[in-house]
């Protein structure tokens, strides 16, 4: 029981740290956005980015990551992190674990 468990608290750890790690520059440009530290980014060339072909056919999100990425730097964006993975690994291990070993639990007995 707790083997089967601790490879699915283990997995769910692994799933959300990965899915976190993708997601939170675009968490983070949100954020900023919902703050409107535009401010920090208006001494960007506006027409350099907008004659840019390639970044002009971007979602928005994505472009104005791009843009805070080039501006404030992508330590930036990544700004947080490492309490946030903490957290979020700790409590999806949890929940996998605790999931995995109550559902072996009743369902052993019914087998």
């Amino acid at each position: 029981m707790a083997t089967t468990a601790g490879i699915d608290a283990t997995a769910g750890a692994l799933g959300s740290a990965a899915s976190l790690a993708i997601t939170y520059p675009l968490q983070s440009v949100s954020t900023w956005q919902a703050l409107n530290l535009s401010s920090e980014v208006e001494d960007v060339p506006q027409e350099g980015w907008t004659n840019n072909k390639l970044l002009a056919m971007l979602p928005s999100p994505v472009r104005e990551m791009v843009m805070y990425s080039t501006t404030i730097g992508w330590s930036s964006l990544y700004a947080g992190f490492l309490p946030a993975l903490g957290a979020t690994a700790l409590s999806q291990a949890l929940y996998f674990y605790l999931y995995s070993a109550a559902r072996q639990i009743i369902v052993a007995p019914a087998a």
